[in-house]
Protein backbone atom coordinates (compact mmCIF):
# COMPACT_ATOMS: atom_id res chain seq x y z
CA UNK A 1 0.00 0.00 0.00
CA UNK A 2 1.80 3.30 -1.04
CA UNK A 3 1.24 6.17 0.94
CA UNK A 4 2.41 9.77 1.06
CA UNK A 5 4.39 11.03 4.00
CA UNK A 6 6.47 14.17 4.49
CA UNK A 7 9.91 13.86 5.71
CA UNK A 8 10.72 13.72 9.08
CA UNK A 9 13.52 13.93 11.11
CA UNK A 10 13.51 12.26 14.56
CA UNK A 11 16.50 10.70 16.85
CA UNK A 12 15.52 7.29 17.65
CA UNK A 13 17.42 5.60 20.40
CA UNK A 14 20.44 5.54 19.07
CA UNK A 15 19.35 5.54 15.59
CA UNK A 16 18.96 8.70 13.56
CA UNK A 17 15.74 8.71 11.04
CA UNK A 18 16.95 11.75 8.91
CA UNK A 19 14.56 12.71 6.19
CA UNK A 20 13.97 8.96 5.25
CA UNK A 21 10.93 8.40 2.82
CA UNK A 22 8.67 5.92 3.96
CA UNK A 23 6.90 4.94 0.60
CA UNK A 24 5.15 1.69 2.39
CA UNK A 25 4.21 -0.28 4.87
CA UNK A 26 6.82 -3.18 3.85
CA UNK A 27 9.58 -0.86 4.18
CA UNK A 28 9.12 0.03 7.23
CA UNK A 29 9.50 -3.63 8.68
CA UNK A 30 12.56 -3.65 5.98
CA UNK A 31 14.00 -0.47 7.77
CA UNK A 32 13.46 -2.03 11.51
CA UNK A 33 14.81 -5.33 10.29
CA UNK A 34 18.27 -3.60 8.96
CA UNK A 35 18.00 -1.09 11.54
CA UNK A 36 17.84 -3.57 14.28
CA UNK A 37 14.72 -2.12 15.85
CA UNK A 38 13.03 -4.81 16.57
CA UNK A 39 14.33 -4.62 20.24
CA UNK A 40 11.14 -3.54 22.68
CA UNK A 41 12.62 -0.50 23.56
CA UNK A 42 13.91 0.96 19.96
CA UNK A 43 10.43 -0.31 18.77
CA UNK A 44 8.90 1.89 21.28
CA UNK A 45 11.05 4.86 20.23
CA UNK A 46 10.19 4.41 16.29
CA UNK A 47 6.33 4.23 17.52
CA UNK A 48 7.02 7.66 19.14
CA UNK A 49 8.73 9.25 16.50
CA UNK A 50 5.72 7.66 14.09
CA UNK A 51 3.15 9.57 16.18
CA UNK A 52 5.12 12.76 16.09
CA UNK A 53 5.26 12.68 12.42
CA UNK A 54 1.80 12.60 12.17
CA UNK A 55 2.40 8.83 10.25
CA UNK A 56 -1.08 7.49 10.57
CA UNK A 57 -0.54 3.62 8.80
CA UNK A 58 3.20 3.62 10.05
CA UNK A 59 1.47 4.22 13.56
CA UNK A 60 -1.22 0.95 13.01
CA UNK A 61 1.62 -0.82 11.41
CA UNK A 62 3.86 -1.07 14.50
CA UNK A 63 0.86 -1.64 17.07
CA UNK A 64 -0.39 -4.10 15.00
CA UNK A 65 2.99 -6.06 14.23
CA UNK A 66 4.47 -5.49 17.75
CA UNK A 67 1.13 -5.85 19.74
CA UNK A 68 1.87 -2.90 21.93
CA UNK A 69 0.44 -2.54 25.21
CA UNK A 70 0.36 0.26 27.83
CA UNK A 71 2.86 -2.68 30.11
CA UNK A 72 5.34 -1.89 27.40
CA UNK A 73 5.42 1.86 28.06
CA UNK A 74 6.68 4.06 30.58
CA UNK A 75 4.30 7.34 31.17
CA UNK A 76 6.91 9.35 29.44
CA UNK A 77 6.85 7.29 25.71
CA UNK A 78 3.02 7.01 26.34
CA UNK A 79 3.46 10.99 26.40
CA UNK A 80 5.58 11.55 23.72
CA UNK A 81 3.04 9.22 21.58
CA UNK A 82 -0.51 11.31 22.14
CA UNK A 83 1.67 15.12 22.20
CA UNK A 84 1.62 15.64 18.57
CA UNK A 85 -1.62 13.55 17.31
CA UNK A 86 -3.68 15.41 20.19
CA UNK A 87 -1.74 18.91 19.66
CA UNK A 88 -2.63 18.83 16.06
CA UNK A 89 -6.06 17.02 16.30
CA UNK A 90 -4.98 14.08 14.56
CA UNK A 91 -7.97 11.69 15.71
CA UNK A 92 -7.45 8.58 13.71
CA UNK A 93 -3.55 8.11 15.53
CA UNK A 94 -5.21 9.16 18.67
CA UNK A 95 -8.05 6.33 18.52
CA UNK A 96 -5.03 4.25 17.60
CA UNK A 97 -3.27 5.07 20.81
CA UNK A 98 -6.34 4.97 23.07
CA UNK A 99 -7.26 1.43 21.73
CA UNK A 100 -3.83 0.11 22.24
CA UNK A 101 -3.12 1.10 25.51
CA UNK A 102 -6.49 1.08 27.09
CA UNK A 103 -7.10 4.52 27.70
CA UNK A 104 -10.11 4.73 29.58
CA UNK A 105 -12.32 7.48 31.17
CA UNK A 106 -10.64 7.62 34.42
CA UNK A 107 -6.76 7.85 32.39
CA UNK A 108 -8.14 11.03 31.00
CA UNK A 109 -9.29 13.07 34.13
CA UNK A 110 -6.24 12.78 35.71
CA UNK A 111 -2.72 13.06 35.59
CA UNK A 112 0.10 13.96 33.14
CA UNK A 113 -1.92 11.96 30.37
CA UNK A 114 -5.07 13.54 31.25
CA UNK A 115 -3.99 17.11 30.92
CA UNK A 116 -2.71 16.53 27.67
CA UNK A 117 -5.98 15.22 26.23
CA UNK A 118 -7.75 18.52 27.77
CA UNK A 119 -5.19 20.78 26.84
CA UNK A 120 -4.26 19.53 23.46
CA UNK A 121 -8.21 18.06 21.94
CA UNK A 122 -10.16 20.92 23.56
CA UNK A 123 -7.44 23.59 24.64
CA UNK A 124 -6.67 23.56 20.87
CA UNK A 125 -9.91 23.66 19.79
CA UNK A 126 -9.71 20.02 17.23
CA UNK A 127 -13.49 20.12 16.39
CA UNK A 128 -13.37 16.43 15.31
CA UNK A 129 -11.32 15.08 17.89
CA UNK A 130 -13.04 16.90 20.92
CA UNK A 131 -16.44 15.11 19.58
CA UNK A 132 -14.47 11.60 19.01
CA UNK A 133 -13.56 12.09 22.59
CA UNK A 134 -16.63 13.36 24.12
CA UNK A 135 -18.74 10.81 22.61
CA UNK A 136 -16.63 8.01 23.39
CA UNK A 137 -15.96 8.77 26.84
CA UNK A 138 -18.42 11.10 27.92
CA UNK A 139 -21.77 9.72 26.57
CA UNK A 140 -24.21 11.33 29.19
CA UNK A 141 -26.07 13.95 29.85
CA UNK A 142 -24.30 17.61 30.93
CA UNK A 143 -21.91 16.74 33.71
CA UNK A 144 -18.94 18.65 34.87
CA UNK A 145 -16.52 16.76 32.40
CA UNK A 146 -18.27 18.64 29.29
CA UNK A 147 -18.49 21.88 31.46
CA UNK A 148 -14.21 21.53 32.04
CA UNK A 149 -13.90 20.57 28.66
CA UNK A 150 -16.06 24.05 27.25
CA UNK A 151 -13.92 25.93 29.80
CA UNK A 152 -10.42 24.82 28.27
CA UNK A 153 -12.11 24.97 24.40
CA UNK A 154 -12.67 28.84 24.88
CA UNK A 155 -8.76 28.61 24.62
CA UNK A 156 -9.33 26.84 21.45
CA UNK A 157 -11.92 27.58 18.52
CA UNK A 158 -15.11 29.25 18.23
CA UNK A 159 -16.32 26.75 16.44
CA UNK A 160 -16.00 24.03 19.08
CA UNK A 161 -17.46 26.17 21.50
CA UNK A 162 -19.92 26.52 19.99
CA UNK A 163 -20.62 23.11 19.39
CA UNK A 164 -20.33 22.36 22.97
CA UNK A 165 -22.82 24.89 24.09
CA UNK A 166 -25.20 23.65 21.83
CA UNK A 167 -25.18 20.39 22.76
CA UNK A 168 -24.80 20.59 26.80
CA UNK A 169 -26.13 23.85 27.12
CA UNK A 170 -24.00 26.10 29.69
CA UNK A 171 -24.34 29.01 31.68
CA UNK A 172 -22.31 32.04 32.79
CA UNK A 173 -21.63 30.02 36.34
CA UNK A 174 -20.21 27.22 34.34
CA UNK A 175 -17.77 29.52 31.95
CA UNK A 176 -16.80 31.38 35.48
CA UNK A 177 -16.02 27.95 37.41
CA UNK A 178 -14.11 26.50 34.20
CA UNK A 179 -12.00 30.06 33.49
CA UNK A 180 -13.63 30.42 30.05
CA UNK A 181 -13.50 33.95 29.95
CA UNK A 182 -9.69 34.13 31.20
CA UNK A 183 -8.45 31.38 28.53
CA UNK A 184 -11.03 33.44 25.61
CA UNK A 185 -8.83 36.59 27.15
CA UNK A 186 -5.72 34.98 26.62
CA UNK A 187 -6.21 34.42 22.60
CA UNK A 188 -4.55 36.90 19.95
CA UNK A 189 -8.08 37.92 18.70
CA UNK A 190 -11.21 38.43 20.81
CA UNK A 191 -13.56 36.18 18.64
CA UNK A 192 -14.63 34.08 21.41
CA UNK A 193 -14.69 36.72 24.40
CA UNK A 194 -16.97 38.46 21.81
CA UNK A 195 -19.52 35.41 21.74
CA UNK A 196 -19.12 34.46 25.08
CA UNK A 197 -20.30 38.16 26.21
CA UNK A 198 -23.14 37.98 24.34
CA UNK A 199 -24.09 34.40 24.87
CA UNK A 200 -23.74 34.80 28.80
CA UNK A 201 -24.99 38.46 29.41
CA UNK A 202 -21.27 38.49 30.85
CA UNK A 203 -21.07 41.87 32.74
CA UNK A 204 -18.44 44.13 33.94
CA UNK A 205 -18.03 42.56 37.27
CA UNK A 206 -17.84 38.90 35.49
CA UNK A 207 -14.84 40.40 33.79
CA UNK A 208 -13.17 41.65 36.66
CA UNK A 209 -14.12 38.16 38.48
CA UNK A 210 -11.94 36.64 35.61
CA UNK A 211 -9.10 39.11 35.85
CA UNK A 212 -9.87 39.05 32.35
CA UNK A 213 -7.85 42.25 31.53
CA UNK A 214 -4.81 40.77 33.02
CA UNK A 215 -5.65 37.50 31.19
CA UNK A 216 -5.44 39.25 27.79
CA UNK A 217 -2.44 41.72 28.61
CA UNK A 218 -0.54 38.60 29.04
CA UNK A 219 -1.98 36.39 26.46
CA UNK A 220 -0.26 35.16 23.50
CA UNK A 221 3.35 36.09 24.43
CA UNK A 222 2.32 40.08 24.25
CA UNK A 223 0.67 39.62 20.50
CA UNK A 224 -3.22 39.67 22.00
CA UNK A 225 -3.64 43.48 21.36
CA UNK A 226 -6.88 43.00 19.85
CA UNK A 227 -8.38 41.49 22.25
CA UNK A 228 -6.46 44.07 24.73
CA UNK A 229 -8.59 46.81 22.90
CA UNK A 230 -12.04 45.27 22.94
CA UNK A 231 -12.15 44.89 26.28
CA UNK A 232 -11.25 48.13 26.91
CA UNK A 233 -13.69 49.41 24.44
CA UNK A 234 -16.54 47.66 25.25
CA UNK A 235 -16.28 47.66 29.58
CA UNK A 236 -15.90 50.86 31.31
CA UNK A 237 -12.16 50.17 32.67
CA UNK A 238 -10.79 53.23 34.39
CA UNK A 239 -7.04 54.03 34.85
CA UNK A 240 -6.87 52.40 38.47
CA UNK A 241 -8.22 49.12 36.60
CA UNK A 242 -5.01 48.99 33.96
CA UNK A 243 -2.10 50.20 36.14
CA UNK A 244 -1.60 46.02 37.49
CA UNK A 245 -1.73 44.79 33.25
CA UNK A 246 -0.11 47.29 32.41
CA UNK A 247 3.00 47.11 34.90
CA UNK A 248 2.70 43.31 33.68
CA UNK A 249 3.25 44.11 29.38
CA UNK A 250 6.20 46.44 30.82
CA UNK A 251 7.76 43.91 32.86
CA UNK A 252 7.16 41.09 30.10
CA UNK A 253 8.06 43.42 27.46
CA UNK A 254 4.93 43.84 25.80
CA UNK A 255 5.63 47.05 24.57
CA UNK A 256 2.62 47.53 21.83
CA UNK A 257 0.25 46.63 24.74
CA UNK A 258 1.84 48.92 27.40
CA UNK A 259 2.26 51.63 24.30
CA UNK A 260 -1.20 51.32 23.40
CA UNK A 261 -2.61 51.50 27.29
CA UNK A 262 -0.31 54.44 28.14
CA UNK A 263 -1.74 56.24 25.03
CA UNK A 264 -5.87 55.49 26.05
CA UNK A 265 -5.71 56.04 29.49
CA UNK A 266 -3.23 59.50 29.65
CA UNK A 267 -0.63 57.81 31.35
CA UNK A 268 2.58 59.63 32.65
CA UNK A 269 4.90 59.19 35.51
CA UNK A 270 2.31 62.43 37.07
CA UNK A 271 -0.74 60.30 36.95
CA UNK A 272 0.41 56.98 37.30
CA UNK A 273 2.58 57.70 40.03
CA UNK A 274 4.70 54.85 41.60
CA UNK A 275 3.20 51.89 39.60
CA UNK A 276 4.72 53.23 36.51
CA UNK A 277 8.29 53.59 38.27
CA UNK A 278 8.12 50.57 39.48
CA UNK A 279 6.95 49.25 35.26
CA UNK A 280 10.26 50.53 34.74
CA UNK A 281 12.64 49.59 37.35
CA UNK A 282 11.05 46.00 37.37
CA UNK A 283 11.58 45.97 33.57
CA UNK A 284 14.92 47.36 33.50
CA UNK A 285 15.54 44.75 35.94
CA UNK A 286 14.65 42.11 33.63
CA UNK A 287 16.43 43.09 30.54
CA UNK A 288 19.59 42.69 32.27
CA UNK A 289 18.90 39.74 34.03
CA UNK A 290 18.00 38.01 30.51
CA UNK A 291 20.94 39.30 28.75
CA UNK A 292 23.14 38.03 31.61
CA UNK A 293 21.18 34.48 31.19
CA UNK A 294 21.85 34.74 27.17
CA UNK A 295 25.32 36.03 27.34
CA UNK A 296 25.98 32.46 29.61
CA UNK A 297 23.60 30.40 27.30
CA UNK A 298 25.13 30.89 23.94
CA UNK A 299 22.58 27.76 22.62
CA UNK A 300 19.40 29.76 23.37
CA UNK A 301 16.20 29.11 22.04
CA UNK A 302 14.61 31.72 19.31
CA UNK A 303 11.92 32.46 21.97
CA UNK A 304 14.32 33.76 24.64
CA UNK A 305 15.89 35.59 21.94
CA UNK A 306 12.84 37.37 21.27
CA UNK A 307 11.84 37.92 24.35
CA UNK A 308 15.21 39.53 25.49
CA UNK A 309 14.65 41.92 22.18
CA UNK A 310 11.07 42.53 23.41
CA UNK A 311 12.02 43.81 26.86
CA UNK A 312 15.28 46.11 25.99
CA UNK A 313 12.53 47.32 23.60
CA UNK A 314 10.83 48.17 26.22
CA UNK A 315 13.33 49.89 28.47
CA UNK A 316 13.50 52.07 25.39
CA UNK A 317 10.61 53.27 25.18
CA UNK A 318 10.22 54.13 28.53
CA UNK A 319 13.14 55.84 28.29
CA UNK A 320 12.70 57.48 25.45
CA UNK A 321 8.54 58.55 26.17
CA UNK A 322 8.65 59.39 29.97
CA UNK A 323 12.10 60.29 30.52
CA UNK A 324 13.24 57.75 33.04
CA UNK A 325 17.03 57.36 32.97
CA UNK A 326 20.06 55.46 35.07
CA UNK A 327 19.30 57.13 38.06
CA UNK A 328 15.63 55.57 38.20
CA UNK A 329 16.73 52.11 38.08
CA UNK A 330 17.09 49.74 40.95
CA UNK A 331 19.68 47.12 40.35
CA UNK A 332 18.73 45.48 43.67
CA UNK A 333 15.88 43.92 41.94
CA UNK A 334 16.14 40.55 41.02
CA UNK A 335 14.58 39.57 37.45
CA UNK A 336 10.84 38.13 37.51
CA UNK A 337 12.29 35.29 34.77
CA UNK A 338 15.21 34.72 36.39
CA UNK A 339 17.51 34.89 39.98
Amino acid sequence: MSISVLPICYDVGTHVLEFLELVDILAINDFCRRSRLCKRPEILDALSAMCRGGLTEHVRFLIQTYNITQEDMTEDIVLQCFYVPLNCGLTEIVNLLVEALQIDRESITSGAIGMGFWVGAFGKGHLQLAQWLVRKFFPEETSEMHRQAFGEACAGSLELVRWLDSAYHFDVEDVQRHHGIARACAREDSEIVEWLVRRFNISMEDMKRSNALGRACLGANGHSLQTVQWLVDTFPYTRDDILKPFWHTCVNGYKDIAQWLATKFNLTRKTAGLEFDKSYKQAHANSVAFQSYLDQNKIAFQSYLNQNSQLLETVQWLEDEFGFTEADRDDTLSSLTYG
